[in-house]
């Protein structure tokens, strides 16, 4: 693997780790169903659709597009 490849590796698992840990954190507070209640439908399928974009971001998936759109997770 060349040095350029291992560091965005190295900076693609550190975004992972940190959304990890918060998300955890949230869910374990308030609960995945009961976070999604009080949001509006509209809301709701934003809030879903970036989800799953960051989710094919981290784990490989479009991930030369998630980059050159450069949406925030």
């Amino acid at each position: 693997m060349t040095d350029a490849k291992e560091l965005n590796r190295i900076r693609v698992q550190a975004v992972a780790d940190g959304v990890g840990e918060v998300a955890v954190t949230i869910e374990r507070k308030w609960d995945v169903v009961r976070l999604q209640m009080p949001v509006l439908a509209d809301s709701r399928e934003r809030l879903d659709r970036q989800a799953r974009k960051c989710n094919e971001a981290l784990f490989g998936r479009n991930l030369r597009k998630s980059i050159s759109t450069a949406s925030p997770c």
